[in-house]
C-alpha cells in the first residue's frame, strides 16, 4: 500500500507533473520510456521498536530516482520530488502518514544509458 501512497502523492503534485506528466513508475523505467520521469521503490519496511515492544509507527525507507536526458532536468525533477515529499502529513491512498523526512540526495550520470539521475532517499513514518 505504501507504493500506492507514493505514486498518489507524486502524481497529485502539480509542479512535478508539469515536468514529467504522469511518468511515475515503480522500480524501473519501462522499455522505450520517455524522459524525464520518476521511479520509486521501497527499500525497507519495518515496524518501529520501543522498550515496550512493537511501536505504533511503521518506518518505511524509500528511494525516488529522477531520470532525465539533461543534468538540469534531473536536478529540477529531483527538487520537485523533494518538495512534494518533504514533511508531508496526512492520509492519502488509504495510508496515514505522520511525516516524511528526506535523508539524502545523490546526483550521478549513468554512462551505460547516457542519462542523468538524481536519487532522493527518505523515510516515511506511517501509523
Amino acid at each position: 500500500m505504501i507504493e500506492h501512497f507514493i505514486f498518489a502523492l507524486l502524481d497529485a503534485d502539480v509542479p512535478l507533473t508539469a515536468l514529467i506528466d504522469s511518468r511515475i513508475y515503480p522500480v524501473q523505467v519501462p522499455q522505450n520510456g520517455t524522459f524525464p520521469c520518476a521511479i520509486y521503490s521501497v527499500d525497507e519496511d519495518e515496524a518501529e521498536k520501543s522498550y515496550d515492544g512493537q511501536g505504533t509507527f511503521q518506518r518505511v525507507n524509500f528511494e525516488i530516482d529522477a531520470w532525465a536526458d539533461e543534468h538540469a532536468d534531473a536536478i529540477s525533477t529531483g527538487a520537485a520530488v523533494q518538495t512534494a515529499m518533504k514533511n508531508y502529513r496526512g492520509t492519502l491512498a488509504g495510508v496515514q502518514v505522520d511525516t516524511i523526512y528526506i535523508e539524502s540526495v545523490i546526483t550521478v550520470y549513468e554512462d551505460a544509458i547516457e542519462k542523468y539521475r538524481q536519487t532522493v532517499l527518505g523515510t516515511i513514518f506511517v501509523r
